[in-house]
């Protein structure tokens, strides 16, 4: 397992062309592509009681959600499943990442992480509650370890079941280490965009709930 900790500022670009945000930023900083553009899918696991949308709905100082990802580009599905552990201790981030030896995740919402080898007994009892897929665009600050990604086309389908919901969505996101933040606040000065604490779990989960009613 790896853990990963760094903060993950989100600014919400509402519906504003993905293309003209991506011209936009790479105009306004030194920005290079730091991968090719991929889907993300994420299959989200939460209690019967959904403490963990509650807790990060509630914006609760210690939060935390467990997913599995994994990524597609045209190619097809690249790289092993991943079980990431994602804990938020006020504004700095830790994500445990585990590879697994499992099925590919392909919107298969029957997955169980009860059924799967190196998944911790204390998650095993959640259940799967949302899928998740978007694309994304990677860029980095120039000879920096700044990360800026761009999310678009976000599309979540509830575990209940019914129809998939599209989000009308463009979310940035600028993810720096603790030191190196000096690199990454004049960039997030420059962006034009509220700075949000939006998430596709909550966002996604509640846009199901309401359609479910």
């Amino acid at each position: 397992m790896s853990v990963e900790s760094r903060y993950e500022r989100k600014f919400d670009a509402g519906t504003e062309d993905p293309a003209r945000v991506a011209t936009w930023l790479r105009a306004a900083a030194p920005l290079a592509r730091a991968f090719e553009d991929r889907d993300v899918l994420s299959l989200y696991f939460d209690d019967a009681a959904h403490r963990s949308y509650a807790e990060n709905k509630a914006g609760a100082e210690d939060r935390a959600k467990v997913r599995l990802r994994a990524y597609r580009t045209a190619a097809g599905l690249r790289g092993p499943l991943r079980l990431e552990r994602k804990i938020k201790s006020g504004a700095l981030s830790h994500k445990h990442v585990t590879t697994l030896d499992a099925p590919r995740l392909d919107e298969d919402l029957r997955l169980s992480l009860a059924s799967l080898d190196a998944v911790p007994m204390g998650l095993r009892s959640l259940v799967p509650t949302l899928f998740v897929r978007y694309r994304r665009s990677y860029f980095k600050l120039t000879a920096s370890r700044v990360r800026l990604t761009i999310d678009r086309d976000i599309e979540v389908r509830s575990a209940s079941g019914g129809h998939g919901l599209r989000l009308s969505h463009t979310v940035v996101e600028v993810k720096y280490a603790p030191e190196d933040e000096d690199l990454a606040d004049p960039l997030m000065a420059q962006l034009p965009y509220r700075l949000s604490r939006y998430s596709k779990y909550v966002t996604g989960l509640s846009a199901a709930l309401r359609a479910s009613t």
